[in-house]
């Protein structure tokens, strides 16, 4: 009778535990895992404040995390490898299946000095000369390297950073994060709470985590160069996708939702690639974000260039100047190797990122750019034949410019012309003064100025000083891009002379972006011109880098720009043009600047 009991009491108990143990445990899939992985290491990495951790080469540690849970299979063993991963140089991460409460939350002591990150937009340490920077309070700051650095002897930048930001400093005023822990879902049935803020002695490494350190860092990384392995193809999107989930300062503007898009990222990759079948995947990843700033570099791959100068018209791609003897201004690209243009162009669009306009002017740039020293044929309509020509990308391909005046020229009586894409700084300080006597200006911002003279040329059009805030750098303590506030910027310009008093006009197009839109944000919110032609590309603000553990380079726009008013957007919209005008095949064929014409008829 003992054992027939006995055996009705182990079924009952089955029968209760059953469900229980359904709810934490379910099967996984290899990109479930790797997704459950990139949640917590974005979060664990950036906004984590403990001293073990600072240590780390994150970049090697993606590549080797992705590795230790591809293989999990179900949530307990996924959770036991990312316990693995972090528990050892962490402290109070917790996961969970999704159903199971976590345990309370131990407060801070009242009387310690508290830990958490600072970040001025996504950096790696502190710089003087950097516009971002990221530091821990009560920490010292961590030298980072920028490439906005001038050209000095590294250890005196090192030197001088950390005299600037000692552990009392903080990089803007504001109190704690709100809440001590970052809750989020891992996927996979399971959850994660993080710390991102410690009390001072929660932060410092103890032995066992310095030991693990150690460990961790020992460990032989093994990293392919061609074709690159799975795990490091896998590492370069868990890495790549976390800077614009936590930084990217446009999701406003651009909506959707990026978490969703993770794993089809990660479900693309399955297997060892070449680095161009890695960098058109990286590729894809920077076009969803649609960011103008968005390229991915290849430091492995020289890039070459063809001596074109390409214009969208219409649907088509046209040569608008050519340093090459068997191509002509106005030949059409109708095929590339062989593959029709539209097909082309379709599977370009996919890889190009930023807005409508700007994807227009970026399927030239894809043309125009490939591996230095391979050869590209190109089938071209020249009016009323077909023709093809055979070039190749050059390290140093002469840049044509198409037929415009001198980059300084008196078009009529009274009628002066400045082309602020090619006159240096000093043209202008040269021509103040028939500027200021003319009758009317006309600014060539067709493409990128050259450095100062547009700023420089704002000064002369002021009647008084400007101080708007249309630059916004985020301000973060939370991640999931939650920042505590903006630090408003703007140029702060005040007049110069001589005035500039005469009619001005303003040519621009598609090409214009970044430092150019800030100009046109000036021209256009001030009234300081007419503005004709096409709208501007609809990307503004610092461009920022990061690297992918594969070596990739990724830039991306690192602050928020709005129009001087500080809350319209400009992001995707750009600056629209008071007097549309778009060239047409016909007019390129002909050599007529229908654009210039246009300002000239209104300086009649």
């Amino acid at each position: 009778m003992d054992g027939l009991r006995r055996l009705l009491l182990i079924v009952a108990m089955g029968w209760l535990c059953g469900p229980v143990a359904a709810q934490t445990s379910q099967p996984t899939t290899a990109t479930t895992d790797v997704a459950a992985f990139a949640r917590l290491y974005g979060v664990v990495r950036y906004y984590y404040p403990g001293d073990a951790v600072q240590g780390l080469n994150w970049n090697r540690f993606a590549v080797y995390g992705v590795s230790q849970v591809r293989g999990a299979h179900d949530s307990q063993a996924l959770a036991a490898s990312l316990r693995g991963l972090f528990d050892p140089v962490t402290t109070g991460v917790v996961i969970l299946p999704e159903r199971q409460p976590f345990p309370a939350a131990k407060p801070l002591a009242a009387d310690q000095r508290q830990v958490y990150w600072q970040r001025l937009g996504y950096a790696e340490g502190v710089n003087r000369y950097a516009a971002y920077q990221a530091k821990r309070t009560a920490r010292a700051g961590v030298f980072a390297t920028t490439n906005h650095a001038p050209n000095i002897d590294i250890e005196q930048q090192r030197t001088a950073s950390a005299q600037l930001l000692p552990a009392e400093a903080t990089l803007f005023a504001a109190p704690p994060p709100g809440e001590r822990y970052a809750e989020f879902p891992l996927g996979a049935g399971l959850k994660a709470r993080v710390p991102i803020e410690l009390s001072d002695e929660e932060a410092k490494a103890t032995p066992k985590q310095q030991e693990a350190m150690a460990t961790l860092v020992a460990k032989p990384a093994s990293f392919a160069d061609n074709p690159i392995s799975a795990d490091q193809r896998l590492a370069d999107i868990v890495v790549s996708w976390n800077v614009y989930r936590h930084f990217y300062p446009y999701w406003q503007e651009v909506g959707g939702d990026w978490d969703s898009q993770l794993e089809p990222l990660l479900a693309t990759i399955d297997a060892p690639a070449t680095r161009e079948v890695q960098r058109d995947n990286l590729r894809h990843l920077v076009a969803l974000v649609q960011d103008g700033h968005g390229f991915v570099y290849d430091p492995r791959r020289p890039t070459g260039a063809l001596p074109l100068l390409l214009e969208p018209i219409g649907d088509a791609l046209v040569v608008a100047a050519s340093a090459d003897p068997a191509i002509r201004t106005g030949d059409r690209i109708v095929s590339i190797n062989g593959v029709e243009f539209g097909i082309w162009a379709a599977k370009q669009a996919s890889l190009v990122s930023g807005s409508p306009q700007w994807r227009r002017w970026q399927l030239a740039s894809a043309l125009n750019a490939g591996p230095a020293g391979t050869p590209v044929t190109l089938g071209l309509e020249r009016e009323d034949r077909m023709l093809d020509a055979t070039l190749t990308y050059q390290k140093q391909a002469p840049k044509p410019v198409p037929s415009r005046p001198e980059p300084v020229a008196q078009l009529k009586d009274g009628v002066w012309y400045l082309d602020i894409t090619r006159a240096s700084q000093q043209d202008l300080s040269d021509h103040l003064g028939p500027f200021s006597q003319a009758r009317a200006l006309i600014v060539d911002l067709r493409g990128y100025p050259t450095p100062m003279t547009g700023m420089q040329l704002l000064r002369h059009l002021l009647a008084e000083p400007e101080h708007a805030q249309w630059m916004h750098v985020p301000n973060d303590e939370a991640p999931f891009d939650q920042p505590v506030s903006y630090t408003g910027l703007g140029w702060n310009l005040t007049p110069a002379a001589p005035h500039i008093p005469g009619k001005m006009v303003v040519l621009t197009n598609g090409r214009a972006i970044s430092q150019a839109e800030s100009i046109l944000g000036y021209v256009a919110d001030l009234h300081l011109a007419t503005i004709v032609g096409s709208p501007s590309a609809g990307t503004n603000g610092d461009v920022q880098n990061f690297y992918t553990p594969s070596g990739y380079r990724i830039s991306f726009t690192g602050l928020r720009v709005t129009r001087h008013d500080g809350v319209t957007p400009f992001h995707l919209h750009g600056v629209t043009p008071d007097i549309a005008v778009n060239p047409s095949l016909e007019d390129i064929r002909a050599g007529r600047d229908v654009v210039l014409e246009q300002a000239l008829k209104l300086c009649q």
